[in-house]
């Protein structure tokens, strides 16, 4: 077992500025930075997006992450002007402009990174990507959701004709052209008018760029699609299976990369390299380049950089961000990536008890009964009797897995799995053996809960199925088209939480009410913590409710990205995770908390 060590600067630097920052109702840390300068910068917070310049690069993450380097190897914080996750960024050779969750739209110019001003642009949906051309600024994001600026000033929502979740834009050849989940490619030439050049057909595209070659845009199973204006697509062989999420056109040819460290090449969009990164599991989310080097940014904080793509340095994920948690009367698990599923010990220090295959990234970490289940990418599931011992099993899928529950009495429980794609499974045989139940909708399910009524699992843009015995599924009306990150029940019934603060409550999992928000930030987990609701989400934020009904903020001790929040049933004790270096724990049911040592 190999225990994980952080780095005790960053963990400094978390603690002072838990303690300098502005609050907020409630007495949270506001989203606003506590230093004015630049800080160097070696932390876990999820990487979505980068571009580079001749300067060098920026990337924007988790929680208002913004960091910037000359070379791609040092890097630098910059100053923090939102806790809301930043997911995309384009440049127009002068300003960049980055966009994330909430409606979040800021802007800055290229040399001066700490010098930020965020944009009202009277939405509220996850914005997801941005590209600039002819003097216009197009954003796009969940539900097809588009809006357009000349200015970065005043900004005017448009009709994008698609319903997808726009990933990505790119502009060239007098066009913009936007990818979105369900497959669709649209296009437009000034971004108030659009049209369709690729229907839905449920392939998730990820990215885009424009180069010499025309359009590339990239996605599930190792899709390229090529195009010289954006009208006519067309399949390009990538030379592999795994999802590609993004793609830029740099010093002599294209570059894409995605999941499980995959990166290929190509001078053209047609012919395409494998480009080992030596980073093996880490998933990979956007690549950028200068006029002499490649970067691929991603999980924890990972920062690879080349001037050849054939030899990579830089920052590696060598410290372990988690993404899941769960507990049973003893034992507190978190899995996140490199494969890692660690034990926290009685001092506050993790430890790792194992590794998934291929250092797939894993997405949760769940006690059900007499059994530990744990999922991530690539259709991993793991399973363990005591906690300490896990064994891989075939779960007959290559989605990622984000999700488990159970129903049914211990020793004969049915275990439901959830995933990308709407990828839903189950397990007769606590977790041995799997196969595929049949789910009405095709949308991604982040997280599935037991409650009075059975089984809710809920997803993207407000998808809710809910099922009485894990085999036979309906689809439940959304009560809200905000995607839902996380589901949790007892006894009563059931709570969901998501982008932009989203808070739903329902006594059925059929009936369900949006209560009053309390934050805008995404919520990406809920638990019931002794006879509270907690959930966690983004730059820190803790929100804690008696009732249901009410809801108020908690002062958590951190800015980092709260992705799983896990406590024994019944008990007041309770941990909440971002990372080795961003555990925090609470002993009286949530209502105080503290940064673990």
């Amino acid at each position: 077992m190999k225990p994980l060590r952080g780095a005790g600067a960053t963990l400094v630097l978390v603690l002072v500025a838990a303690c300098s920052a502005s609050t907020t109702g409630g007495g949270v840390p506001s989203a606003q930075p506590t230093a004015t300068a630049a800080s160097s910068w070696s932390g876990t917070d999820l990487l979505w997006d980068a571009i580079g310049d001749p300067t060098g690069f920026t990337a924007v993450g988790n929680s208002g992450v913004v960091v910037t380097s000359t070379d791609g190897k040092s890097w630098q914080q910059q100053k923090r002007f939102t806790g809301q996750t930043l997911r995309g960024m384009a440049s127009d050779g002068s300003t960049v402009v980055a966009v994330g969750t909430g409606g979040t739209i800021a802007s800055w110019p290229r040399s001066a990174p700490g010098s930020a001003t965020v944009h009202p642009a009277g939405i509220d949906t996850p914005l997801l990507g941005v590209a600039s051309g002819s003097g216009t600024w197009v954003v796009g994001g969940s539900s097809g959701s588009v809006v357009t600026s000349t200015d970065l000033t005043h900004w005017v929502k448009r009709s994008s004709g698609t319903d997808g979740d726009i990933f990505a834009i790119a502009y060239g050849a007098g066009h913009f052209a936007a990818v979105a989940d369900t497959g669709s490619i649209v296009v437009s030439t000034d971004g108030t008018s659009w049209s369709t050049t690729r229907p839905a057909d449920g392939l998730w595209l990820w990215g885009i760029t424009y180069g010499p070659g025309g359009f590339l845009a990239s996605g599930a199973g190792g899709t390229i699609l090529q195009s010289p204006n954006g009208s006519q697509w067309t399949a390009r062989s990538s030379v592999t299976t795994q999802v590609l999420r993004g793609v830029v056109y740099g010093p002599g040819g294209y570059l894409a990369v995605g999941s499980d460290a995959a990166a290929v090449s190509s001078p053209d969009g047609i012919t395409w390299t494998p480009r080992p990164t030596g980073d093996e599991g880490v998933e990979l989310w956007r690549p950028a380049a200068t006029p002499t080097r490649w970067l691929a940014v991603g999980a924890g904080g990972t920062r690879l950089v080349s001037s050849d793509l054939t030899t990579w340095t830089g920052g590696h994920s060598t410290r372990t961000a988690f993404y899941g948690a769960g507990s049973d009367a003893a034992t507190v698990l978190a899995a996140g990536v490199n494969g890692t599923v660690a034990s926290r010990g009685t001092d506050g220090s993790w430890t790792t008890v194992a590794t998934a295959p291929a250092k797939r990234e894993l997405r949760s970490a769940t006690h059900l009964g007499s059994t530990w289940v744990v999922t991530g990418g690539g259709g991993t599931i793991l399973t363990s009797g005591d906690g300490a011992s896990f064994s891989p099993r075939t779960s007959g899928s290559k989605a990622e897995l984000w999700s488990t529950a159970s129903i049914g009495p211990a020793s004969t429980a049915r275990l439901v799995v959830v995933g990308a794609g709407g990828a839903l499974l189950v397990s007769g045989d606590l977790g041995q053996t799997w196969s595929s139940a049949p789910d009405p909708q095709q949308d991604t399910l982040f997280s599935v809960a037991s409650g009075p009524a059975g089984l809710v699992a809920v997803g993207v843009d407000g998808a809710t199925i809910q099922s009485a015995d894990g085999l036979h599924w309906t689809t439940v009306k959304a009560a809200s088209t905000q995607t839902l990150r996380a589901v949790a029940g007892d006894s009563k019934g059931y709570v969901a939480v998501g982008a932009s603060g989203t808070v739903l409550t329902s006594a059925d999992g059929l009936h369900w009410r949006r209560r009053p928000a309390v934050t805008d930030v995404t919520l990406r987990a809920v638990a019931k913590i002794g006879g509270s609701w907690v959930a966690v989400g983004g730059g820190g934020t803790i929100i804690r409710s008696s009732d249901l009904r009410s809801w108020h903020l908690v002062r958590s001790g951190t800015n980092s990205e709260l992705f799983a929040v896990t406590s024994a049933p019944g008990k007041c004790a309770a941990v909440a995770v971002a990372g080795v270096d961003a555990s925090i724990t609470t002993n009286d049911c949530g209502s105080s908390w503290t940064l673990a040592p």
